[in-house]
């Protein structure tokens, strides 16, 4: 048995009436598990009859991601946010208020608000984050380091110094 984890699984010796032990120290029917481990337990009837039985369970490491802090925007301009994750089957929601917006490991952003994001690994197992996007508060300023005389027939070639680099 795999497990997500967040997650936990009952096991249930059954045979209702016995006595149970388990090699965890439990006697009773059944136990809540939620690490790793091969979990065995002794069954003894009324009759004294015994029976053994095991499960193994494989709890999966912690899955997260992480949007990180507020991302600044501003239109015209190009923002990905990205789950950053390199496994593949994973299966990505992407939304901003109830609405689905995408489906795939990044979106790109086109207006400020909040953003969220839900993924379900091959394990089914499940994390989310959220991110909030706002105006950028940068200022740019353009600087022509020439004349900036122009006549007619001149070529003109711009080049972008922009500091800071506009978002």
């Amino acid at each position: 048995t795999v497990l997500c984890s967040y997650q936990s699984v009952v096991i249930d010796a059954g045979n209702t009436g016995s006595s149970f032990q388990w090699n965890s120290g439990q006697t009773t029917q059944t136990i809540s598990v939620t690490a790793n481990g091969l979990y065995e337990v002794l069954v003894t009837d009324l009759n004294g009859c015994t029976s053994t039985d095991n499960m193994l369970v494989q709890v999966l490491p912690v899955f997260t991601i992480e949007l990180g802090p507020d991302k600044q925007y501003c239109p015209g301009s190009t923002l990905i946010l990205d789950a950053g994750l390199t496994t593949t089957g994973n299966i990505y929601l992407w939304e901003n208020e109830d609405t689905t917006i995408a489906t795939t490991s990044t979106y790109t952003v086109t207006e400020i608000g909040m953003y969220y994001l839900t993924v379900a690994d091959n394990h089914s197992c499940v994390t989310n984050d959220s991110v909030r996007v706002i105006p950028s508060n940068t200022s740019l300023f353009a600087y022509f380091l020439t004349d900036s005389e122009v006549l007619t027939g001149d070529s003109v070639v711009f080049v972008n110094l922009s500091h800071p680099h506009p978002y």
